[in-house]
């Protein structure tokens, strides 16, 4: 077997909540999925951490190139082809020939590289990409694991632009957020789709969007401060539900890594702090008794005025 490979590309960074501002907190990086698939790389192993998306997410292929351009200068076998194409002549004067280089990849004595690529939100979407560009290559990827992952991007490349998992994914792994839930209603999920007979799994969690990431309650949907900024739409979660949630999702997708020698050692669910888990009760008492107002008012006949109001499913 080759060398072995660990590639992971974090969620959107930048932004006004704490899972978007990761890389300013060392404490919040260790929470990070992708972040520990990286830091439990197994011994040996070449890695590549891809910084997250800004929060338009037009830095999609910046970020897919530099983790090609890391892989191409890691990777034995990886030559470049010299062609020229020949346009046709223009009237009155004759085509210029344009020179194209094109990537290739011969495998080694050792054989084919062993690549283990990890993606959040966003980030997963890049890693498909990335997996993609693979693909092209001929070069299998042993494992793709996946967190939520979103397209939300503005500037791929449309050579390795996907939306499904590509077909040189031996084994993938995606857990989403169950829209049950009520998260981030206005992300749509991709990497939804894989040809059955690879070996995929795709579950949904009773978490947020945060929480697919290492990020259980640590989401503006649980914070009336910021509804404004997501629609005013406020989504409460029990503390336990989502903490469990988030753990099995490390155990889910962190797992088969660990079995395919990827990881060194298993992913960790990192519990959300005392004042998150304090918010999110608050949250809920408050809920519950603006709904017993509502049902003993509704025993009595009376409708608040403007009706009553419109709530996210539970």
């Amino acid at each position: 077997m080759g060398k072995t490979y660990v590639f992971g590309f974090e969620g959107t960074g930048g932004g006004y909540i704490s899972t978007e501002n990761w890389r300013l907190n060392t404490t919040m990086r260790k929470q990070s999925f992708v972040s520990q698939c990286f830091d439990r790389a197994v011994g040996g192993a070449v890695t590549h951490y891809g910084l997250s998306p800004d929060g338009l997410g037009v830095n999609c292929d910046n970020i897919l190139r530099e983790a090609i351009r890391v892989f191409e200068a890691n990777c034995p076998g990886i030559g470049t082809t010299v062609d020229y194409q020949y346009p046709p002549a223009r009237a009155g004067g004759s085509g210029m020939p344009r020179r194209v280089e094109t990537t290739t990849y011969t495998p080694g004595p050792d054989g084919q590289p062993v690549v283990f690529v990890f993606g959040y939100s966003r980030g997963g979407f890049i890693a498909m990409c990335f997996c993609e560009y693979l693909r092209r290559l001929g070069i299998e990827v042993r494992y793709l694991g996946l967190f939520d992952a979103v397209d939300r991007d503005m500037s791929m490349d449309l050579p390795y632009n996907v939306s499904v998992i590509p077909a040189n994914v031996l084994t993938c792994r995606h857990a989403i957020r169950d829209p049950k839930i009520g998260s981030r209603p206005w992300f749509g999920n991709t990497g939804t789709w894989m040809d059955p007979a690879r070996d995929w799994k795709l579950e949904k969690y009773p978490g947020t969007h945060a929480a697919m990431g290492g990020f259980p309650l640590d989401t503006p949907e649980q914070d009336p401060a910021l509804s404004a900024r997501i629609n005013a739409y406020l989504l409460y979660l029990d503390p336990n539900q989502e903490t469990a949630a988030a753990r099995d999702v490390a155990s889910f997708v962190g797992g088969p890594a660990v079995q395919l020698g990827g990881l060194a050692s298993a992913l960790v669910a990192i519990p959300p702090s005392r004042a998150l888990v304090d918010r999110a009760n608050r949250l809920l008492q408050e809920r519950d008794a603006r709904q017993r107002v509502l049902r003993e008012a509704a025993e009595r006949g009376y409708a608040p005025p403007g009706g009553y109001p419109r709530r996210p499913a539970y």
